[in-house]
């Protein structure tokens, strides 16, 4: 099925914006704090939402079509609503930016499915296919480029320390994800012909390639995953030719992975040593299969669940909550506070309760069984190939919790619902609508405009004059009709620049208590332990002290010595001096 021979402009604007939406946001090189993904998120939510206005043409009918997927966000809306009312260390700011993702997430849903009753599943496959496709070709070229030199420019991420090649995604498992999207998309558009053997061949062996450098070991998940969706697929509709092409297809991208592992291993080792880190078999074999970081953030967040079952610790709770337990030997293993679960049922759990996941785990496997129960095309084993690279993903790391692959996943997943509510409205549909997308550009402008004065206060050469005027632009703003999602860092940025003296210690310590419940950091803990000591808080300041030396070991072993230069003329360093953990004063010479 093709687009009309006659496109409207609407059509030619949504397909337009939806390529870019699936290609522009993983490009972006620009990746520095204080949010390394803001520019890439934008950049997704911008396109997004001029993909989004089909849905007004959609709305001039009087009624939309809502996933039943739908009511998984709303839930978490409603959570997240009762959390902002009755948890007391719940942060507004961060309850509203999720929330801002889940609007997305709906909307995204809803535009999938819109899209599919217009065109075809077919249609709308090869249109994602192709941007994913193209896009997944030139994040290999960022990475050649890496590997090849030319960084320092502005379109490519500078290579950092450590192993595996990354892209201009900047982390090697997002990566990796996403060349395996691009590598689905290809056996999809090679099933239906409108590949070449030759193209494909090639395009899906540069790929793998560097999906084998990544070092990311996702890569053996997604290689023999995508086979064994492809073997199911074939049983159910053997008559299909498409099917049994794309599951020879599906096979040789699996030989193609292990063939690749092995010259690199054992063929051409040498020309390779010039390579940034070792590749994904090598870390396979280094490793044995266990990750035994992960197990310690799962049982964090299970803690974190016990003591918090019903709403949860609360949005963006994570990294205080394992802070707060890092003293458990259990935790004890992790040198710093990680800042997510690594597992998107876990993160979920632990900061949003129970009842979310029940939600989830219900309306997930309904709509699972729909498509298992469903005659596949061609184009419904490409969108499922796609959710389960993403899936496998989201169970060991946060590729949801980016807006552009979050925003892929909501839009494969709408296009294939079967169970969809009616949102009819009469002619309010369309004002709903245009509200909804315009209160959406309203929101990327003041975001836009708030970062930017985030980024400045980054700047290493600012000057305490400058630390003061940023505290009274904030101030307007939280006295503001919209105040800032980016309060938080805000909070983050005085208490890691204010100094640990009496002066305003009212201030400073419940500064100190809105940073901490948001990201202790390295800078503010020992800050905020020091500060409690000033106030007399003996017992609070200990076990303060405790955890930021828990957390952070190193800096503790650093800050050390400085603090025993300030003890005779400060009581409260004094007091801390006398508690300081044996593991650090004993190795720390008098």
């Amino acid at each position: 099925m093709r687009f009309p021979s006659k496109v409207s402009w609407q059509q030619l604007l949504t397909t337009i914006a939806l390529s870019l939406t699936l290609t522009v946001p993983f490009l972006v090189a620009y990746h520095v704090n204080p949010i390394p993904s803001f520019y890439p998120e934008w950049t997704a939510a911008l396109f997004g939402l001029v993909a989004m206005t089909f849905l007004l043409q959609r709305a001039g009918t009087g009624h939309l079509e809502l996933p039943e997927l739908c009511f998984i966000p709303a839930g978490l809306l409603l959570v997240a609503a009762l959390q902002w009312l009755i948890l007391p260390d719940v942060l507004p700011a961060s309850v509203a930016l999720f929330s801002l993702y889940l609007c997305w997430t709906i909307l995204m849903l809803i535009l999938g499915r819109e899209l599919t009753r217009s065109f075809g599943l077919d249609t709308i496959g090869r249109c994602v296919a192709l941007a994913v496709l193209v896009g997944a070709l030139l994040e290999a070229l960022t990475a050649c480029l890496q590997l090849e030199g030319s960084i320092g420019q502005p379109w490519i991420f500078s290579q950092s320390s450590g192993y595996g090649i990354r892209g201009n995604l900047a982390q090697r498992n997002n990566f990796c994800d996403y060349l395996w999207l691009g590598i689905s998309a290809a056996l999809y558009l090679r099933s239906r012909e409108w590949l070449k053997t030759v193209a494909a061949g090639i395009g899906v062996f540069i790929l793998i390639s560097l999906t084998i450098f990544s070092g990311s070991r996702t890569i053996w998940l997604y290689s023999c995953a995508i086979p064994l969706l492809s073997i199911w697929a074939v049983r159910h509709q053997p008559e299909q030719k498409e099917m049994r092409r794309l599951l020879n297809w599906s096979i040789a991208a699996l030989i193609s992975a292990v063939a690749i592992q092995l010259l690199v291993s054992y063929v051409i080792p040498a020309q390779l040593a010039t390579l940034p880190g070792s590749s994904a078999g090598s870390r396979l074999l280094a490793t044995g299969g266990s990750d035994p970081v992960r197990l310690v953030l799962w049982r964090a967040a299970l803690i974190t669940w016990q003591e918090h079952p019903w709403l949860g610790a609360g949005i963006g709770q994570f990294k205080y909550q394992f802070y707060l337990h890092h003293l458990d030997p259990q935790l004890a293993t992790l040198p710093e506070l990680p800042e997510n679960a690594h597992n998107l049922f876990f993160q979920l759990l632990a900061e949003t309760g129970l009842l979310p996941q029940l939600l989830l785990l219900v309306l997930g496997l309904r709509w699972t069984l729909d498509m298992l129960r469903k005659t596949w095309s061609p184009a419904h084993w490409y969108f499922m190939a796609s959710l389960l690279v993403l899936g496998l993903h989201s169970g060991l790391e946060y590729p949801l919790w980016y807006s552009y692959f979050l925003g892929s996943a909501a839009l494969m997943a709408g296009s294939l619902s079967t169970r969809n509510l009616q949102l009819n409205l009469g002619r309010y549909t369309m004002p709903l609508v245009a509200g909804i997308l315009l209160f959406g550009v309203f929101s990327l402008y003041i975001m836009q405009s708030d970062y930017t004065t985030l980024e400045e206060m980054e700047d290493s050469q600012i000057t305490a004059k400058m630390v003061v005027d940023y505290r009274e632009l904030y101030q307007e703003q939280a006295q503001s009709l919209f105040p800032s999602v980016f309060s938080p860092y805000y909070e983050l940025f005085f208490a890691d620049t204010q100094e640990d003296t009496p002066e305003s210690l009212g201030i400073k310590l419940a500064t100190c208590d809105r940073a901490l419940r948001f990201s202790p950091s390295r800078l503010s803990v020992f800050k905020c332990a020091h500060l409690q000591a000033i106030a007399g808080k003996k017992d609070a300041a200990k076990l303060a002290l405790q955890r930021a030396v828990a957390a952070f070991p190193d800096d503790a072993q650093e800050l050390l010595p400085q603090w025993r230069k300030r003890a005779t003329m400060e009581p409260g360093i004094a007091l801390l001096l006398k508690n300081f953990p044996d593991t650090i004063s004993t190795t720390t010479p008098h």
